[in-house]
């Protein structure tokens, strides 16, 4: 119960992001990225927990919308690995900026 709460206020809360972003009339000239910290375990192979290194804890979700993306790819599902050391470079070549060359990961 008290995922399905977490959960629900997530979504609410991006709704009000999304709101405001149409009444402002941006919503179709913003990138929005959403992703998480890594999982809990919820009782999946009898743990608990972040610190396993099963599927349930280590996947996180990243969804990137960006209205600069062709329509063909709208809704597209990508399950290649990347870590968090790839939004970076993600975030800077989407704002058309090069990473720093100490910078590690790659633009997604």
């Amino acid at each position: 119960r008290d995922l399905y709460a977490m959960v629900t206020e997530v979504d609410w809360a991006i709704g009000e992001i999304l709101e405001v972003l149409k009444q402002q009339g941006v919503q179709n000239k913003t990138l929005l990225v959403f992703t998480t910290d890594n999982g809990e375990m919820h009782g999946a192979h009898g743990l608990a927990g972040k610190w396993y290194p099963f599927e349930e804890s280590i996947r996180v979700p990243l969804v990137i919308q960006d209205p600069r993306m062709p329509p063909h790819r709208h809704g597209e599902f990508n399950s290649e690995h990347t870590l968090n050391v790839d939004l970076a470079p993600t975030l800077l070549g989407a704002a058309g900026l090069a990473p720093s060359n100490f910078m590690q990961g790659r633009d997604i």
